[in-house]
């Protein structure tokens, strides 16, 4: 699965938010280090998970991005963040 560099969270009826996940969520500092993915499928769900650590502040969590399949193309992306021990934190956006 092909990961962004951009999600966007929706701001209501102002748009959508772009975020970057290239960059650390804490500080915004590109100086990140991203771990060995692991993967698996659950029905029609492709879902990634991806541990990512700042060289800068030391901040460390999880990327996971659920890829919704039809027909075994790609629907939408959704990317939620995790702690370092898998617990979820919260719905980052969709792309």
């Amino acid at each position: 699965m092909k990961k962004p560099s951009i999600v966007y969270a929706p701001l209501g009826t102002r748009g959508f938010d772009p975020i970057r996940t290239d960059r650390c969520l804490e500080c915004g500092s590109s100086d990140i280090a991203v771990g060995e993915a692991r993967r698996w499928t659950e029905g029609n769900r492709v879902v990634e998970e991806l541990p990512v650590e700042c060289r800068s502040c030391g901040t460390s969590y999880k990327l996971r991005y659920i890829g919704i399949l039809d027909e075994g193309r790609r629907v939408a992306t959704i990317v939620d963040v995790l702690s370092p021990e898998g617990e979820e934190l919260g719905w980052l956006g969709v792309c």
